[in-house]
């Protein structure tokens, strides 16, 4: 009997976006740490997709990143923190968990097994429920949620499930508390809900983009999405869309006064979900 072929873990290549430097959390890692903070970026990303959707962090992997990439530890550690700081990693699971990893890397996850997943119906695809950050609305159907490893089987004191369902819980009471502390300017439509614009997000923005009427800009988001309901994306993806949109209005008003009629920039929603680094970038700074 000839053996059966083990399931791949991980990922040979990952789609990369073209416009992957025109993100304002690239430019600002850029600014910061130059080109060695961006290469680490990248080379996160190739490790976690190696193993599948998420890595440990730890002395042996930071030591092993200091050795390949030739910086100092203690750098590749800030740098890191920066990143969850950014939400370019989530910042729960990195601090409680040791993990690295993003809602944009599941997401990704997903649609790159997917082929996978179709041509064996009968077999599918496990992931660590502790670790999944994905709601269950965007969670496909072939994914199946399993305990965590660590998790012991019986312990009064613990609980994999209950431990979800209180964080998921007190981030939604967190959400909820700083959106009544913050006067909401617009709501943004979304498939699964809305994502509101509070002063506080609007005054970060206008940080960000100090040229240009963000206001206006996102007035024409909200009318764009009404207007196109399938255009409208869950609201884990709407937050980073908002900068992607913004960073296009601030690019085609640089390249309008230069060049007349020659910027084409998109706005399209599903491109970019489908894109594979801006998704997981999210409008505020969640603490790490």
């Amino acid at each position: 009997n000839s053996m059966a072929r083990p399931v791949k873990k991980g990922f040979d290549y990952f789609p990369f976006d073209v416009d992957f430097f025109r993100n304002i959390v690239i430019r600002i890692t850029l600014v910061r740490y130059g080109t060695g903070g961006v290469l680490l970026y990248i080379y996160l990303l190739t490790r976690v997709y190696s193993e599948g959707y998420y890595m440990e962090y730890n002395d042996d992997m930071v030591d092993v990143a200091a050795d390949e990439l030739m910086m100092e530890p203690d750098r590749i550690r800030e740098i890191i923190s920066f990143f969850c700081k950014k939400s370019l990693f989530d910042s729960r699971l990195f601090a409680e968990e040791g993990i690295i990893t993003s809602e944009g890397i599941q997401s990704r996850f997903q649609h790159m097994v997917k082929e996978r997943a179709l041509k064996r119906p009968d077999r599918c695809v496990s992931a660590e429920r502790k670790y999944w950050l994905l709601e269950e609305e965007e969670t496909e159907s072939f994914i199946k949620l399993r305990p965590s490893k660590s998790s012991p089987e019986k312990n009064d004191s613990y609980s994999g499930e209950k431990c979800i369902k209180e964080s998921k819980e007190n981030k939604s009471k967190e959400k909820e508390s700083k959106a009544k502390e913050s006067k909401v300017c617009m709501s943004l439509p979304c498939k699964n809900g809305s994502y509101d614009i509070t002063e506080e997000i609007l005054g970060e923005l206008t940080h960000t983009y100090p040229d240009m009427d963000v206001l206006s800009s996102l007035n024409k988001l909200n009318s764009y999405l009404t207007a196109n309901p399938h255009k409208q994306g869950f609201v884990s993806s709407v937050k980073g869309y908002v900068n992607m949109w913004l960073s296009e209005d601030y690019q085609k008003g640089r390249y309008r006064a230069k060049q007349p009629d020659t910027y084409q920039g998109t706005y399209d929603i599903a491109e970019y979900e489908s894109s594979s680094i801006c998704d997981g970038f999210t409008l505020r700074e969640q603490e790490a």
